[in-house]
């Protein structure tokens, strides 16, 4: 049987054969040996042009690619729960279809691993929107190199999947992803953390994130209601309580959190949910500040949050503001 490699590529795929071959080639592009690298693109049930395209191009690979098919399309975290099944890797990275690694990343993670002796690392990334780099992502502001990540600063801190790196083992401790639709990879950071994974920051830009308008995470809308179904807040409040964590940092944070989430959810006239949050943030932290210009806040104080929403949410449809 082949040696197994040292890491494992994921990369879960539908219907994005325009952009799958950059993904392939920048992990080709890696400064580890090739043969120490794997790469599963987990097919979710494409369109049957997409899927032989796809054949196609991993055929052409410089790199180890397997590409798995599924025959129902149950969205990226089962997919990426699929991939590392077939996976062999001592690491695992996550790569989205139309996402970048940078030559350096694996290697310079996986050096950033054994010098911490963490579970998990997590880098800068680079966001690109119409084929242009418009932002960078550092978590510099909150720690140093090879400094881990708190319960707070995890809820408070975004996550990109192609920006990390883990032990197998932590993924196998954590049972992979929740198949929820959206939210799934903040969801996995956040189980690991709080959980007692210990995920040390590496600075320097390893990846590019796409951001597209026809992303499944795009929408606000409809982020909101698919995360609904199961909020990951909501989550990670309960897995505080669960591993005995939730201090009056990541309360704060969290709360923080909530009443944010609150105000979007009133944005669109979803009352109950808006309630539910504000509430909880207010249990949480009973000095939570709403985020609003004076005028919402002040009516906040003295109507109550519900209320003023409503005003905002009616003056907005009036005035045609979204």
């Amino acid at each position: 049987m082949a040696e197994k490699p040292a890491f494992s590529v994921i990369i879960p795929f539908y219907n994005d054969s325009d952009h799958i071959e950059g993904a392939l080639s920048s992990v080709a592009a890696q400064t580890v040996e090739r043969d120490q690298v794997e790469v599963i693109v987990i097919d979710d049930c494409s369109d049957d042009q997409e899927s032989e395209r796809l054949l196609r191009i991993a055929d052409t690979s410089e790199v180890d690619t397997r590409v798995v098919h599924q025959n129902t399309n149950k969205g990226p975290g089962h997919a990426r729960n699929c991939g590392f099944r077939e996976s062999r890797g001592k690491w695992v990275s996550f790569l989205d279809a139309d996402d970048r690694l940078y030559p350096h990343k694996l290697k310079d993670q996986a050096e950033a691993l054994k010098k911490s002796g963490a579970d998990a690392v997590i880098s800068d990334y680079d966001q690109k929107a119409n084929r242009q780099i418009r932002h960078t992502v550092a978590y510099s502001w909150a720690l140093q190199e090879g400094e881990s990540f708190s319960p707070a600063l995890a809820i408070r801190c975004g996550i990109q999947l192609g920006a990390t790196l883990m032990k197998r083992e932590t993924v196998e401790e954590l049972g992979g992803f929740r198949t929820m639709r959206l939210g799934q990879d903040k969801d996995l950071f956040l189980r690991s953390v709080i959980s007692g994974h210990k995920w040390v920051y590496h600075p320097g830009q390893v990846s590019e994130y796409t951001i597209r308008d026809e992303s499944i995470s795009s929408g606000e809308l409809n982020y909101l209601k698919k995360v609904s179904r199961k909020p990951i807040l909501l989550l990670a409040h309960k897995n505080l309580v669960r591993y005995n964590r939730l201090d009056a940092a990541s309360s704060k944070v969290l709360a923080d959190k909530l009443a944010i989430e609150a105000r979007r959810w009133a944005a669109y006239g979803f009352w109950e949910c808006a309630d539910d949050r504000y509430r909880r943030a207010k249990q949480l932290d009973p000095d939570v500040q709403i985020r609003a210009k004076p005028f919402f806040r002040i009516c906040s104080n003295f109507f109550g949050f519900l209320t003023a929403e409503k005003m905002r949410y009616y003056i907005n449809q009036l005035t045609g503001r979204s």
